[in-house]
């Protein structure tokens, strides 16, 4: 497995007293759950019979695009004069 793999992967251990602490492989424990970004570390967790979850990032996710605006502006109508006494003054 490459470093590129070990980065976009996590596993959650989850251990279900609750426990806080140290475990093996350097695991910080919080109520239970350790994030781990080692899949060897992992497995050895899940072949001792803690709970194990995979999360890989959502990066497939398209930027957000502004619905507001969607009409380039070449394709835009010129707006009207306001007044109409405005046009006269402009063609004579």
């Amino acid at each position: 497995m490459s470093n590129k793999n070990k980065a976009t992967q996590k596993w959650i251990i989850t251990i279900g007293n609750g426990t806080c602490g140290t475990g093996a492989g350097g695991l910080q424990f919080a109520n239970g759950k350790a994030e781990c970004f080692d899949g060897r570390i992992a497995n050895w967790y899940k072949n001792r019979g803690y709970t194990v979850t995979v999360e890989t990032p959502k990066t497939d996710i398209p930027p957000k695009q502004d619905n507001k605006n969607t009409t380039p502006l070449a394709d835009k109508q010129p707006e009207p004069p306001k007044n109409p006494d405005e046009t006269k003054k402009e063609s004579v």
